[in-house]
């Protein structure tokens, strides 16, 4: 005698569905945008700086459209379970927030170090930066 067949909700969910689907491009997305960002930084010499501003910002959206991904993936968790959807979706979002976080950081920096350069000048002549130039 056979058994009787398995109800649909019993088996288990292929991994086509919208959540991996984000998920997926949550994980690929993020070396696309470093390969391309590098590409970008090769050719970007012989752009006018519109192109040129344009041409680096489009890796940052790239990279920055992961993090959507990540939270689409992670929001699948409750309907198809954990298997392949947690890390996906963690790497999709703490990553791309991580990465612009610390260029945030970097910039801010870098900055305040140009800003401190540009006001040695003027101590050595002994006037400080808040006062007027002549």
């Amino acid at each position: 005698m056979n058994p009787p067949p398995i109800p649909k909700e019993f088996l288990p969910q292929p991994l086509t569905s919208f959540h991996h689907k984000a998920a997926n491009f949550a994980v690929i997305v993020l070396p696309v945008s470093i390969g391309l960002s590098l590409m970008l930084n090769q050719i970007t010499g012989f752009l006018p700086p519109v192109l040129r501003f344009a041409a680096s910002l489009l890796p940052a959206i790239v990279m920055i459209s992961a993090v959507p991904a990540g939270i689409i993936a992670l929001c699948g968790i409750p309907r198809h379970g954990m298997k392949k959807l947690l890390w996906k979706g963690l790497v999709g979002v703490i990553i791309p927030l991580f990465l612009t976080v610390s260029a945030m950081m970097l910039a801010n920096s870098l900055r305040k170090k140009a800003q401190e350069r540009s006001a040695i000048p003027q101590i050595i002549e002994g006037r400080s930066s808040f006062e007027r130039k002549p």
